[in-house]
């Protein structure tokens, strides 16, 4: 999980990072670049939704994404600290669901995906 970075409260939108490649995730696991990145696309063409901690109904849907290359952090001028992350915004029309958002009770992004754990 990565912290909300941005909140829109006007436009119901909030961004961050919803991934970082190469860093331990709160589960222990690590991602690497070249498994994030087909995922990050992926999911932006099949998915899009956010719900609450990957159960119920949709809340939410993806409105920007941008997984950082090393080609797309020199094109536009973004650190290199942030190459390997997934950065995200989404839309929260559902009210409890932005309420949450508004008051901290959802403060991070969580990604749902499924993988094979192998040992480094």
């Amino acid at each position: 999980m990565t912290d909300v970075a941005k909140i829109d409260e006007e436009a119901r939108t909030v961004f961050g990072f919803a991934s970082v490649a190469t860093i331990e995730d709160k589960q222990g696991d690590v991602i690497a670049p070249n498994t994030l990145e087909p995922a990050v696309y992926e999911y932006v063409k099949t998915a899009r939704a956010a719900n609450v901690m990957h159960e119920g109904p949709v809340v939410g849907e993806c409105i920007e994404s941008l997984f950082i290359t090393a080609e797309k952090a020199a094109l536009l001028g973004i650190p290199e600290e942030h190459v390997g992350k997934w950065w995200t915004g989404y839309h929260i029309p559902d009210d409890q669901a932005w309420e949450n958002v508004k008051n901290g009770t959802t403060r991070a992004f969580s990604i749902e995906g499924r993988g094979k754990r192998v040992p480094l």
